[in-house]
């Protein structure tokens, strides 16, 4: 041997960069991994290894390798976007893991990808996430919403039907006072709706029923029971009024009366 030749790469923004992202995994609780795109070979973080349930000695691993781990219905998403970061879009995705126990786990991932001078990308670092926990919430907070929308749906329904009844419903406080009357109330008693709101059930009746007969109702209602009877009140313009009338008693989740 009479001469060596050897050439010299500056990576020291590659370095620096995975110091920075070395830091970023034990405060964010992530890992990061660097891919030499022209050799087609992907280092992970230890991090990694863990997060994705991978056995940590498997050493690099290869494009083709890395996309068996992703969920099968976000495969295409995940590499579609990285040939767009490669072409120069940013790479920043969410998507699903399959770990080698069968679990799936949300990931994020964002990189940062080098070119050369001649536009080509030739290397790439980045971070993953586990994000399971905000996505599961995410869900939780998205199945709420729903149920909320179909019982407002329901409760609209309700409204609508208890309107449209036959039958005079009236709903009042635990005082007695009348806070709602629909309109069969109005054209079976002959009281304007308006003008009972405010008022008790005290002005249909018709002084045929003893004191004790409406304590007992008031009792039954307010413990928390339904009261079913025949009653005999007065129309608005004196007409006598026999009606068979059941009160319920609206509760709290509790079983207190409202």
């Amino acid at each position: 041997v009479t001469h060596r030749i050897g050439y010299l790469i500056d990576i020291t923004h590659q370095r620096e960069t995975e110091i920075s992202l070395r830091k970023a995994q034990e405060v964010g609780n992530m890992g990061w991994w660097r891919k030499d795109i022209l050799s087609d070979q992907i280092y992970w973080s230890d991090r990694i290894y863990e997060m994705w349930d991978v056995d940590s000695t498997s050493g690099t691993i290869d494009h083709k390798t890395f996309l068996e781990y992703i969920h099968p219905a976000d495969r295409d998403v995940v590499d579609n976007q990285w040939e767009a970061a490669k072409a120069g879009e940013p790479y920043d995705i969410e998507h699903r893991i399959i770990t080698d126990e069968g679990e799936t786990r949300w990931m994020r991932q964002k990189a940062e990808i080098e070119f050369n001078d001649a536009g080509n990308a030739i290397s790439a670092i980045g971070i993953v996430q586990d994000i399971t926990d905000r996505k599961e919430r995410e869900q939780q907070l998205q199945t709420y919403q729903e149920e909320l929308v179909m019982a407002n749906e329901h409760l609209q329904q309700f409204a609508k039907a208890v309107e449209q009844s036959a039958h005079a419903v009236y709903i009042t406080d635990t005082d007695g006072q009348i806070e709602y009357a629909n309109p069969a109330f109005e054209s079976i008693t002959g009281h304007a709706v308006p003008d009972v709101l405010g008022q008790t059930p005290k002005l249909l009746q018709s002084g045929e029923h003893s004191t004790e007969y409406y304590e007992e109702l008031w009792s039954t209602i307010l413990s928390g029971e339904q009261w079913e009877n025949e009653v005999i009140n007065l129309r608005a313009d004196g007409e006598r009024l026999v009606l068979n009338q059941t009160i319920s008693p609206i509760t709290d989740d509790d079983g207190v009366p409202q």
